[in-house]
């Protein structure tokens, strides 16, 4: 019954360059906290429909990576935070020039699938990590 933890509705998706959205995650995964491997996503809408995502992660000791990835949003901002690893590994085993993240909170799995493509095609689940 692996079909009740695949989420069928979500409060914030975002379509947006794989290719922009792996670069951003693989440079903010350089800065991540030893053993977490943390990336920070904060899906931010604008009143146009279009909107963005953040991409960040910290490092006491190295310092900080920033990054924004423009796309289409929709639905209300969210922030998110995933292993940057589990992230990267969605990312690259999809085909598909733009992809689709969908979230519902900071305590829900989200999905990344290939912008497009029937919901069976691909689907990949990525749990989020709590934060205090």
């Amino acid at each position: 019954a692996y079909e009740q933890i695949i989420p069928t509705k979500y409060k914030t998706q975002i379509a947006v360059s794989r290719d922009e959205l792996l670069r951003a995650v693989k440079r903010a995964s350089l800065f991540c906290a030893p053993g977490m491997q943390d990336v920070t996503l904060r899906i931010a809408p604008e009143a146009s429909g279009k909107g963005q995502i953040e991409v960040r992660a910290q490092n006491v000791q190295l310092g900080e990576a920033y990054a924004v990835v423009a796309g289409v949003v929709t639905g209300e901002e969210n922030r998110v935070v995933f292993n940057a690893r589990y992230l990267t590994d969605g990312l690259v085993h999809i085909a598909t020039p733009e992809v689709l993240l969908e979230v519902i909170s900071d305590s829900s799995p989200g999905i990344l699938r290939p912008a497009g493509a029937t919901p069976s095609h691909y689907l990949y689940l990525i749990m989020p990590i709590k934060t205090a």
